[in-house]
């Protein structure tokens, strides 16, 4: 019978030792889900920064912007 208590107390543990390791991963999961967001979002504000960095230096705003025209963000937005 003392056997039995002890291979039950055992497992006990285990579970609980387990549950714990779900709850820990899935707290992870959730973190983890957090920054893919979040990198998602960096990588289209660099693709837009790089858009744009494109757009000023191929259609020449730079020259344009200090002596003539300009090239200003609603240029740049018909652009995309």
């Amino acid at each position: 019978m003392e056997k039995l208590q002890q291979r039950f107390t055992s497992l006990m543990q285990e579970k609980a030792d387990l549950k714990e390791r779900v709850e820990e991963l899935e707290h992870r999961c959730i973190q983890l889900s957090g920054e893919t967001d979040t990198i998602g979002e960096r990588r289209v504000i660099l693709r837009h920064e790089h858009l744009f960095t494109n757009y000023v230096v191929s259609d020449g705003c730079l020259e344009s912007n200090s002596g003539g025209i300009g090239c200003g963000f609603r240029d740049w937005f018909w652009y995309l």
